[in-house]
């Protein structure tokens, strides 16, 4: 692993899509580099209607996507801490102080 990814207790938000009740919002250390930028917070989400991915999307502070899935909806329907992982973030469940 390269970094952490600390599970917030804030609730994401999206005006563009709806999040299945599972959905979180983690802070990364270190910010992932990606094709769009650089993102040092991320949702990790599934789509409500049972449909088999699991997006990344990268977000502020407080939970508000910013842009589209970083990974392409590639990863299938997998837990957060596989997604991350695949990412190179090991999760820690409680909020980062």
């Amino acid at each position: 692993m390269s970094g952490t990814a600390y599970r917030l207790s804030v609730r994401p938000t999206s005006y563009t899509q709806p999040f299945a009740d599972d959905a979180a919002v983690y802070a990364l250390e270190p910010v992932l580099l990606h094709a769009d930028g650089v993102s040092s917070h991320v949702v990790v989400a599934r789509p409500p209607h049972g449909v088999q991915v699991t997006d990344v999307l990268p977000c502020s502070a407080e939970g508000e996507v910013v842009w589209q899935p970083i990974n392409g909806s590639q990863y299938g329907r997998l837990s957060d801490a596989q997604v991350l992982r695949c990412l190179g973030y090991e999760v820690v469940a409680n909020e980062h102080a």
